[in-house]
């Protein structure tokens, strides 16, 4: 379990070689799976966007607009992926339920659709993680976004800057 961390204040965080290598083998996987996809409402969000990867973390693809699920299956089977399994979410009685597919068995490469229009507090979620767009990840850009530790990550150019976002609410 993640726990929310209170710094008093910011902290420096300087990327070694093997983060880099890391983070650049996890955006290869995202731009592949945005490019299967095509579509300008296919982001990806988390800490890929932002560049504080670590080896668990996942590559997640975000649709943002309910769409037929049979046209991402045949998409993603139509480039070679193979979809591990499918799980369907409902965070709370009052979110909009997701459908998360998988596509390997450590369930590091997820995409999730919506099953109906996201609210705006939930399309705001994803601006919150930090996400890109697949020309904006293909220009290399890393976005600031809050992690589960409740941190701000704001990327520099050797690494990233950590803030506490509680009491700063």
């Amino acid at each position: 379990m993640v726990k929310p961390i209170k710094y008093v204040d910011e902290r420096i965080v300087i990327y070694s070689q093997d983060h880099w290598n890391l983070f650049k083998e996890k955006r290869k996987k995202a731009i592949k799976i945005l490019q299967c996809l095509n579509m300008d409402y296919a982001i990806l969000h988390g800490s890929v966007a932002r560049g504080d990867v670590n080896l668990d973390s996942d590559v997640e693809i975000a649709i943002t607009q309910p769409i037929p699920i049979y046209e991402i299956i045949t998409k993603l089977e139509f480039s070679g992926f193979e979809i591990h399994h499918f799980e369907l979410v409902m965070a709370t009685p009052k979110t909009t339920p997701k459908l998360y597919i998988y596509l390997d068995e450590f369930e590091e490469q997820v995409i999730t659709i919506p099953l109906r229009k996201l609210s705006r507090i939930e399309e705001e979620f994803y601006k919150f993680s930090g996400c890109l767009t697949l020309q904006e990840l293909l220009q290399d850009k890393r976005v600031p976004g809050v992690n589960k530790k409740l941190l701000l990550i704001i990327p520099i150019e050797n690494g990233h800057i950590e803030k506490s976002v509680i009491g700063n609410e």
